[in-house]
């Protein structure tokens, strides 16, 4: 039989209730709440005693202001606590010992319902943090902080990039990301909770890429995951982007695809051997340094009088952009005849026409037959824009020609210096020698 309730103690119900605990939390923690033995078995508890223990080692519990009861005049705590937990630390059997902290976190699915983790962290070294108190202590810090944010999402990389590609543009660019990371990335990453991605486990993934494939491979990967995990940060699904800053290995495989310009001659070349409309392809993208996939795209819609507008299958936003074509190139583009919506069409059916198919059915085989070096279409691109900066067209307007955001693109990656204009250059200055030379023999 129970004593009589003693005025000012709380017994074991009440302070499980007041902690939002079982009773058996209680009675397991009673040294430490500081009980009060009554009889042989029933335990009392201050409520002073409940106080200070509350704001000393429960940091994830919020306690506001007193207020007074409504029935009995005394003053007691409405607390709501989220978790009561004070967590475990345990000693590293290395060298150099760490204290490791462990408790239980929670965090949210990918449908929102909540569930809890076994979350681990170092806290520091067995010299910096000489006793198992100091460590809890410290392991109290690192859970307060942690409570005030709000609970992490548990959604799986490959849930990660369904969800982006269900809200990303469709685009070239987009499109070339998709594929990446359905052929490459995904395999490796799929299971993995998005926010459990380390930096060490990019850099492994880029290491067994590195033998296989070329640097701008990499790069390229490099750009795919970022682009998924940064748009899963914006969602607070993962607190930092792990690629940023990180380097890609230095030894890479793969073949890079040189690009050599095409001179006006080898693309005058190149159309006598080609058929239409693939001549007429290779003639409109040496002219105006269009994509291959903006020019398979461009529609007769497109074409008001000579005003071009390309507005399709871009790569980038600044691509958007309008030109102004040549009469005669108009007309040649008309003579193809306009039975389907599309401008480049195949032969014997108004369907677009399929770079790949085009790169490999027709150009490869004419660009080894007339024995230039080959590059693809891209080739066109380059004579375009070498062609028009050493006629001496201004960088600012040859970026707009190209579709580019940066002239320093323009420049670093699609000027080229032919070979006729280091013989004029060398030629030059051999002149200038031999007259400096003449004038002081004289």
């Amino acid at each position: 039989m129970d004593p009589l309730p003693q005025p000012g103690l709380l017994t074991v119900k009440e302070v499980a209730q007041r902690l939002s605990v079982s009773q058996s939390f209680v009675r397991q923690h009673q040294h430490e709440l500081q009980a009060v033995r009554i009889g042989t078995r029933s335990l009392r508890f201050r409520d002073e005693a409940i106080t200070e223990y509350v704001q000393r080692r429960v940091p994830q519990c919020i306690l506001p202001a007193r207020e007074p009861a409504p029935t009995t005049g005394e003053e007691q705590f409405h607390m709501v606590v989220r978790r009561w937990q004070r967590g475990s630390v345990m000693k590293t059997k290395t060298q150099n010992p760490q204290w490791v902290g462990r408790w239980r976190e929670d965090q949210l699915t990918a449908d929102s319902a909540v569930t809890r983790r076994m979350r681990k962290v170092y806290l520091g070294s067995v010299l910096d943090i000489p006793t198992k108190s100091q460590a809890l202590a410290v392991l109290a810090r690192v859970m307060h902080e942690r409570a005030q944010q709000k609970p992490t999402t548990i959604i799986t990389f490959a849930e990660a990039v369904r969800r982006w590609s269900s809200v990303a543009a469709v685009d070239a660019t987009t499109n070339g990301y998709r594929k990446l990371l359905r052929n490459h990335i995904e395999p490796v990453f799929a299971t993995k909770p998005v926010g459990e991605i380390t930096r060490y486990d990019v850099e492994r993934f880029y290491a067994q890429k590195a033998p296989a494939y070329s640097r701008s491979m990499l790069k390229q990967l490099r750009v795919a995951i970022q682009t998924v995990l940064k748009w899963a940060r914006s969602h607070g699904w993962v607190h930092n982007v792990v690629t940023e800053g990180l380097r890609l290995p230095k030894r890479c495989g793969g073949k890079l695809q040189p690009h050599h310009p095409l001179s006006p001659t080898d693309l005058l070349r190149l159309e006598r051997r080609l058929e239409e409309p693939f001549a007429t392809l290779v003639h409109f993208l040496g002219r105006t340094g269009l994509r291959i996939g903006e020019a398979c795209a461009l529609r007769w819609s497109d074409l008001q009088g000579n005003i071009l507008h390309v507005s399709r299958n871009l790569k980038t936003k600044s691509s958007d952009r309008k030109l102004v074509l040549p009469v005669d190139l108009v007309e040649r583009l008309r003579r193809l005849g306009t039975t389907g919506d599309t401008i480049f069409t195949n032969k014997h059916k108004p369907t677009p026409l399929i770079a790949g198919n085009v790169r490999n059915r027709y150009l490869r085989p004419a660009y080894r037959a007339l024995g230039i070096e080959y590059g693809g279409f891209h080739d066109c691109r380059h004579g375009a824009a070498t062609t028009l900066v050493n006629s001496g067209v201004d960088v600012k307007t040859v970026a707009q020609v190209l579709g580019h955001g940066n002239v320093r693109t323009t420049l670093d990656t699609y000027r080229h210096v032919r070979l006729e204009n280091v013989a004029v250059a060398l030629e030059r200055l051999s002149c200038d020698l031999r007259v400096t030379s003449e004038e002081r023999v004289a």
